[in-house]
């Protein structure tokens, strides 16, 4: 007998047939509080007439298995329990102060505040929104991207921290796992903090970098992806242990330039890193934010040291 055959049959019997589960709706502008488990989408949005915020809290023994969607200016805090995918939308707001999510995605204009509990697989940042990292860990990787914004002051990521089309990305306490890839046109800036492994520039992507450990080699620009500059801020820089005179330095008219870059920055933190420097991409040296910048001319320093033109 056909499927169809069947499901005629058994329409015919009387037969129950399961349908999918409806999506549940929290859009009354009060607060309500999951200690359940559901396996239907979640939608939480703000109410309908007074356009006022709904709040859903998902506290110890609440379970969402599939979707949670948060919009308009209502918020979803996280507690305790599980979340399968959670997604912030249209200036919806996330706070995970604990328990368990699978995937977070802050999309158009939302924001997520991460301070504790976990997160176990991608965490996104897209379109105009932001995630705030002060607590917690993030399994997986960490993205901005399409003008958002991510900063870590505590907790962990895992895997690698993305920053890809005009976004940003501050950093001045907590660790990374992996490293830091900063992409077409995007702004890094690290005070503080610790990334376990590389940090990386390319199309157009710029850094500041005044305190902080980088654990790993530097590249900026690649060989099919120039015109990226890092700023380090801070005092005693070497390059292949000879002093390095403030100032900006390039790759000295070759493809790319290589050497190790030492000194001490602006926080106190030791710099001590192979680097890899691109053709058409900068790196500047200089004294701690706010301080008197002295520029020495001389010769080549493992990079070609830019030289200005009079005015």
């Amino acid at each position: 007998m056909t499927r169809i055959g069947a499901f005629l049959l058994a329409v015919a019997w009387g037969v129950c047939v399961p349908q999918a589960a409806a999506d549940v709706y929290f859009d009354d502008g009060r607060t309500h509080d999951l200690d359940w488990y559901t396996g239907s989408n979640i939608q939480v949005w703000d109410d309908n007439f007074f356009d006022i915020p709904t709040t859903l809290n998902v506290v110890p023994g609440g379970k969402a298995g599939n979707q949670l969607s948060v919009g308009d200016s209502s918020r979803v805090n996280v507690s305790g329990g599980e979340v399968s995918a959670l997604y912030a939308r249209a200036n919806g707001q996330v706070h995970v102060q604990d328990g368990s999510v699978g995937w977070l995605h802050a999309q158009d204009q939302s924001t997520a505040d991460i301070s504790g509990g976990s997160v176990q697989y991608d965490v996104y940042a897209e379109d105009h929104s932001e995630v705030r990292l002060c607590g917690g860990l993030l399994e997986e990787d960490l993205y901005a991207q399409d003008d958002s914004r991510v900063t870590v002051s505590a907790g962990r990521v895992e895997k690698y921290l993305y920053a890809w089309h005009r976004s940003t990305v501050e950093i001045s306490g907590g660790s990374i796992g992996y490293s830091v890839q900063a992409s077409w046109d995007s702004l890094l800036t690290m005070t503080g903090g610790t990334l376990d492994s590389h940090l990386s520039l390319s199309n157009g992507s710029r850094a500041e970098v005044s305190g902080g450990t980088i654990g790993g080699e530097i590249r900026i620009g690649t060989s099919t992806s120039h015109e990226s500059e890092i700023t380090f801020h801070g005092t005693g820089f070497t390059l292949n242990g000879r002093p390095a005179p403030y100032g900006e330095y390039d790759a000295g008219g070759r493809d790319f330039a290589h050497g190790y870059l030492g000194g001490t920055l602006a926080s106190g933190d030791v710099l001590d890193n192979e680097i890899f420097l691109y053709k058409n991409s900068r790196l500047v040296l200089l004294p701690e934010p706010g301080g008197v910048v002295l520029l020495v001319l001389g010769g080549v320093v493992v990079v070609g040291k830019r030289r200005r033109g009079r005015r």
